[in-house]
């Protein structure tokens, strides 16, 4: 399903809303391109560009209020090999899902973090 530019950008939009708001930008993006049918390529292709956009606007929003703390140098350091670690393992699993698997992976996982947050904000 090819909708159009406009689509596509509300789609950015609702998850910049949600990136400014609770830092959970992906989902909007996410449900938009699995309801478009597009190919697991051009989807990661989209929301690692989208989620790169989101984060280094966030980083410059944080560094110029001053957010960026010691501590937080710190923890995000601290998380630098889980996530390297992570993203290796990631690409490899990717590599070995068709389209399908990779759709459903990506919306188990959504609907995981979903799960998660409700879970823990009680």
């Amino acid at each position: 399903m090819r909708v159009g530019p406009v689509a596509d950008a509300a789609a950015g939009f609702c998850g910049g809303v949600l990136g400014g708001m609770a830092d959970f930008s992906a989902p909007p993006v996410i449900l938009w391109t699995d309801m478009r049918g597009d190919a697991k390529e051009f989807r990661r292709v989209v929301l690692q560009t989208f989620n790169l956009a989101i984060l280094t606007a966030a980083l410059v929003a944080h560094a110029s209020t001053g957010l960026l703390t010691k501590p937080v140098w710190l923890a995000a350091a601290a998380a630098i090999p889980g996530s390297i670690g992570g993203a290796w393992v990631g690409a490899k699993i990717y590599r070995r899902l068709g389209d399908r698997g990779f759709q459903q992976v990506v919306l188990a996982l959504l609907f995981l973090s979903g799960v998660m947050l409700i879970w823990t904000s009680r």
